[in-house]
């Protein structure tokens, strides 16, 4: 692992963490610095989205999503169906 790799899932745990308590907001700061870090990590936008929800920006909720199915995730397909159409 680079240090570049362990600062984004740590940064990632940081931000679930904050999801989980409802700080949407920040979590949401912390998966920009995480996916600025590894921008091919999937659960980062995944769990942005969620943020992202959160806080009623279902069109960036959405974009994350669809960059995490052209990822290869298709558990974010059903995201995508229920709350992007």
């Amino acid at each position: 692992f680079s240090e570049n790799d362990l600062d984004a899932d740590l940064r990632l745990s940081l931000a679930l963490s904050c999801l989980k308590l409802g700080r949407s907001a920040e979590a949401e700061q912390h998966l920009d610095r995480t996916l600025r870090l590894d921008p091919r990590l999937v659960r980062a936008y995944l769990a942005r989205g969620l943020a992202r929800l959160q806080q009623r920006d279902t069109a960036g909720a959405c974009a994350d999503w669809q960059q995490a199915l052209q990822l290869g995730e298709n558990a974010a397909r059903e995201l995508v169906e229920t709350y992007c159409r």
